[in-house]
């Protein structure tokens, strides 16, 4: 048994280590157990994301309007990125986390020029049922979640559709209420796809998380973490194929 197996089972899995694991149980071990980082490791991008969804969330918090045009949303989010940026990153990613800000603003300026003013729930990190996770946008009055996204392309991946399960889990356990909308809001592009949790192919996709979830929770157990990667081509496209080679190990 892995020494931080009550340590996982009691906060739950997220849906990124679900999605590792199904690309390869060794480079989940690697990497969420041995801590070891993706060798393609951008900062960059973590630090857009993070910077931009910590404004967004800022505003809901401390700057939430119910009245108000969309250039004074912008100007609380904004204020909030420019005094947090760190000088390091590039400019190109500044302008990118401002446009994300401005698209966003936008779209909060029609919900409350429409009055759908109720304040919503942000950030909320949650674990139920064997899954962690952080709704970043949670309206109870309409059972919805919104998940913030800062890169560039507003397609539905198998990943993201995992991750909708997950949410869905953990918004319906958490709240007591059931889903009616669950939403990816591509921040970038300005454009939101909505998850239909009654279509067949989200049924299955929902049925393979679950089976995923357990099948961590055995390899937690016993202690074993298989190198097989999901496609014939893993190792070559492996965040963690370098690890292998120095331990003199390859994926079998």
């Amino acid at each position: 048994m892995y020494n931080d197996f009550k340590k996982w089972i009691e906060r739950g899995f997220s849906q990124s280590s679900l999605s590792l694991y199904r690309y390869c149980p060794y480079a989940f071990k690697l990497s969420y157990l041995d801590s070891q980082e993706s060798i393609f490791w951008d900062p960059d991008v973590l630090d857009v994301g993070k910077l931009v969804h910590n404004s967004l969330d800022y505003y809901y918090k401390n700057n939430y309007l119910t009245k108000g045009l969309s250039e004074h949303i912008l100007y609380y989010t904004y204020s909030h990125l420019k005094n947090n940026w760190d000088i390091t990153l590039k400019v190109e990613d500044f302008q990118k986390a401002h446009t994300c800000l401005d698209n966003h603003s936008k779209w909060e300026y029609k919900n409350i020029s429409n009055g759908f003013n109720t304040k919503p729930f942000t950030e909320q990190k949650i674990s139920q049922n064997g899954y962690y996770g952080i709704l970043d946008y949670v309206d109870l009055n309409n059972c919805k979640v919104i998940d913030w996204k800062t890169g560039r392309s507003p397609y539905v991946t198998y990943e993201y559709r995992m991750q909708a399960h997950v949410y869905k889990e953990l918004f319906e356990k958490e709240y007591g209420l059931k889903i009616k909308k669950f939403q990816f809001y591509f921040l970038y592009p300005d454009e939101f796809r909505t998850i239909s949790f009654e279509k067949e192919k989200q049924k299955q996709v929902a049925l393979e998380t679950e089976r995923l979830k357990n099948a961590v929770i055995n390899s937690l157990s016993d202690g074993e973490f298989s190198k097989k990667p999901r496609t014939d081509k893993g190792c070559k496209n492996c965040n963690f194929v370098y690890y292998c080679k120095i331990l003199g190990n390859k994926h079998d």
